[in-house]
């Protein structure tokens, strides 16, 4: 099992307990459970894109997020966050949940969305609301072909995102690493 996503776990159990099964299971869903190559080297568990978290982030926390070239499951080149320190991973994905285009107000309420479900502890609403604003480009099986238009086709790669993150929490592999996070003795 991958240490790394287990240190990062265990800290974002200690940080946001409301948030932790949910974001647990999407981080185990986007690092394959901890086997992907962003998990293992760079401890980016959310395959993050790099993105200037500066603004956001503790100096403290800043000064270990760098940058890491990476190719994609589709073959795409592009810059990812490098996370030095595994026990920050929970602080930088929330700060990036925290930027444009997750952070913007809703006509309703004119709240900046991402935030709220972050401070009420919503982290269904906060997944769903990432996988709608595009956390998630394009998902395996999901064809844009299929699809009328591409506001139809983001609304299927948002909806079976989120399925495909539900159905983590259903399974076997999900509960050994919950329990994997339980036994792990860190200092808090």
């Amino acid at each position: 099992m991958n240490r790394s996503l287990l240190i990062s776990l265990w800290q974002l159990k200690q940080d946001y307990p409301d948030m932790y099964e949910v974001i647990a299971a999407w981080l185990m869903f986007e690092s394959r459970y901890g086997e992907n190559k962003l998990s293992k080297l760079v401890s980016n568990h959310g395959s993050l894109k790099y993105r200037s978290l500066k603004k956001l982030l503790h100096p403290d926390v800043y000064a270990r997020v760098g940058v890491f070239e990476y190719v994609d499951w589709q073959k795409k080149k592009d810059k990812y966050l490098k996370i030095y320190d595994p026990k920050d991973y929970p602080e930088v994905f929330f700060a990036f949940l925290k930027r444009y285009p997750y952070r913007k107000p809703t006509r309703r309420s004119g709240v900046v969305v991402s935030e709220q479900f972050i401070e009420l502890g919503k982290p269904l609403s906060l997944l769903t609301w990432a996988a709608e604003c595009g956390y998630c480009g394009s998902i395996s099986g999901v064809l844009e072909e299929n699809f009328p238009n591409e506001k139809k086709y983001k609304q299927a790669v948002a909806a079976e995102y989120v399925r495909r993150v539900l159905k983590v929490m259903k399974g076997k592999k999900y509960k050994e690493v919950l329990e994997a996070v339980t036994l792990l003795e860190l200092p808090a």
